[in-house]
């Protein structure tokens, strides 16, 4: 393994096939390096954690992969928290992740403002009724 730089974060990588151990807080440091926004990383990063084939190369004990935040994108975690196994290319992948989530939180937030600007108006033409609509 040798150390690359990714966003200013050193990883470890394998020569061999491209995949990258990033040690338990610095997968948290490159969703940070690529999204600023707290509210995009907030939630749930492991999803659906299945027994992995993988060791950690901490350790050596057997792994667990699972969905990243719900994703198609499967990562390897140790057990005992040493860090994470990221296949070649995940990385990418990752910040796609991220920047999907932050299109789907912008619009979640304008449509929850359309919606309330509708209230208003009808609470506005019947008289501001704070009733259920339904």
């Amino acid at each position: 393994m040798t150390v690359v730089t990714h966003e200013n974060i050193d990883v470890e990588q394998c020569q061999q096939c491209g995949g990258e151990w990033l040690a338990h807080d610095e997968l948290g440091e490159l969703e940070a390096a690529d999204e600023s926004d707290p509210n995009v990383r907030a939630g749930m990063v492991e999803y659906l954690p299945n027994p992995s084939e993988l060791a950690c190369p901490v350790c050596s004990v057997a792994m667990y992969e699972f969905d990243y935040r719900g994703n198609p994108l499967e990562l390897h975690a140790c057990q005992q928290g040493h860090g994470y196994w990221l296949n070649a290319g995940d990385e990418i992948k990752i910040r796609q992740v991220l920047i999907r989530h932050a299109a789907d939180l912008q619009r979640a937030s304008q449509v929850e403002a359309t919606f309330g600007h509708f209230l208003d108006n009808l609470r506005k033409k019947y008289g501001g009724s704070h009733r259920p609509l339904l």
